[in-house]
C-alpha cells in the first residue's frame, strides 16, 4: 500500500468513525426522547398497553445496543485516527502503516450502510470523480448520520 492510500484509508477511517459516532448518539437522544414522550403519553392514559410495549422495547434496545457507549467509542477511535494523521509527516512508510494497523484493531463495529457514504466522501474531500453511486438506504443513513457526500 502505497503512503497516499494509506493518507486515504486513514482519512476514510476518520471520516467512518465520526459518521459512526454521530448516527448513534442521534439513537440515542431519539430513543430517550420517545421513552419520556411515551411515559408522558401513558400518564395521559392513551392506549396504556401499546404505549407499555413501546416503551419496554426502546429500553431493551438501549440496553442491548447501548448506542451511547458505542458512539462515545467511535467518537474516541476518530480522535486517535486524526492524532495519527496529524503526526503522518514526521513517519517513515513503515510507522505510518504499523501504527495505522494497530489503530485498526480497535476500530468501532461499523453500520455497512456508512461504508459507501465515507468512501465517497473521502474521494470528494481528496478531489477525486466518485466512480459509485449511493443506493437510497445508504443516502438516508449517511443523512442521519450528518454526512451525505454530494459530488
Amino acid at each position: 500500500m502505497t503512503r497516499d492510500e494509506l493518507l486515504f484509508q486513514i482519512g476514510y477511517s476518520i471520516r467512518l468513525e465520526k459518521m459512526q459516532a454521530t448516527l448513534l448518539a442521534r439513537a440515542d437522544r431519539a430513543s430517550n426522547f420517545l421513552q419520556i414522550f411515551l411515559g408522558v403519553a401513558v400518564v395521559a392514559d392513551a392506549y396504556p398497553k401499546v404505549i407499555g410495549v413501546a416503551m419496554a422495547a426502546l429500553a431493551a434496545i438501549s440496553f442491548v445496543c447501548q448506542p451511547g457507549a458505542k458512539s462515545t467509542e467511535a467518537r474516541t477511535q476518530k480522535q486517535k485516527y486524526e492524532k495519527l494523521l496529524a503526526e503522518e509527516s514526521t513517519l517513515l512508510d513503515q510507522q505510518l502503516r504499523t501504527r495505522y494497523a494497530e489503530l485498526q484493531e480497535s476500530d468501532s463495529f461499523i453500520v455497512g450502510s456508512l461504508a459507501n457514504p465515507a468512501h465517497m466522501g473521502e474521494q470528494i474531500r481528496l478531489g477525486y470523480v466518485p466512480d459509485f453511486q449511493l443506493n437510497w438506504f445508504e443516502k438516508v443513513c449517511a443523512a442521519l448520520a450528518g454526512d451525505l457526500p454530494r459530488p
